[in-house]
Parts: structure tokens; C-alpha cells; sequence
């Protein structure tokens, strides 16, 4: 009984990382298009946030599919972990500051650590692949014959 319900368990905990990282990264994304966010450098934003959405969703497509192969969640962790690298690279962008006498080209002062959400969201969403290649490889002895191994 206690293997079962580890089991369940095991098959739910990538959801419960993946979800939220999906779900995030479509706020994010309606969030900077609702502040026009949508010149010069600001566009990489829109770029990380549309990655972060389209790779959510093929994660969780992954999952309902309940697809064994190992290669999967590692493509995707690694497209997670890219949308995590974008939201350092945003901060970088956030935390740079004119040289005196320079003008910027948006007057607004960017929030440096806003685009750290994103570096979040990529950690969620590449610990749910992890996660989901363990309860795979879990699965595959606890239920023989159902699915190919991979």
C-alpha cells in the first residue's frame, strides 16, 4: 500500500513544480505585454516570458502523455534552464545604469530584481523534469510492462 501511494505521489510531485512555472510565465508574459513592454532590449522579456509559456506547455504536455523517455524531460529541463539563465541576464540588464551625463532611452527606473522571477520559474519548471525522469524511471520497476522503457 505504502509503495502505491509513493508511487501516486512520485507522479504528482512533477506537476505540483511544473504547473506553477507555466502559469507563471503566462502572467509574466501578460504582465509585460499590459506595460508595453515592447521596444529595444525590452523585447528579450517578452522573449524569456513566450519561451517560458511554450516551454510550460509542451512540459505539461509531457506529462499527461506520461511519456517515458529520458531525453524528453532532459530536452526540456535544459529549455527551463535557459529561461532561468534569461532572467539573470535580465537582471543584469534591470541593475545597469546610464553613465552620468547619458541619457537613458526609457526614463522609468526598471526593477532590478523583477526579472529574477523568471530564473524562479526556470528552476521550478527544470525540477519538475528532474523529477518527472526519477518517477519514470521509479514507474517502469513498479509497473513492468506497461509503457517502453527507455
Amino acid at each position: 500500500m505504502s509503495a502505491s501511494r509513493d508511487g501516486a505521489r512520485g507522479r504528482r510531485l512533477p506537476h505540483i513544480f511544473t504547473m506553477p512555472a507555466t502559469v507563471g510565465s503566462l502572467v509574466l508574459l501578460l504582465r509585460l505585454l499590459d506595460d508595453r513592454h515592447t521596444t529595444g532590449g525590452e523585447v528579450l522579456g517578452l522573449l524569456v516570458a513566450a519561451s517560458g509559456v511554450l516551454i510550460g506547455l509542451l512540459s505539461v504536455v509531457s506529462l499527461v502523455v506520461r511519456t517515458r523517455r529520458g531525453w524528453v524531460a532532459a530536452v526540456l529541463a535544459a529549455l527551463w534552464i535557459g529561461v532561468a539563465l534569461g532572467g539573470i541576464g535580465g537582471y543584469g540588464d534591470h541593475a545597469w545604469r546610464p553613465e552620468p551625463g547619458r541619457v537613458a532611452r526609457d526614463p522609468r527606473t526598471p526593477p532590478p530584481l523583477a526579472p529574477l522571477a523568471f530564473t524562479v520559474l526556470g528552476t521550478l519548471g527544470a525540477a519538475g523534469q528532474v523529477l518527472r525522469a526519477r518517477a519514470g524511471s521509479r514507474d517502469s520497476r513498479v509497473l513492468p510492462g506497461v509503457g517502453a522503457p527507455s
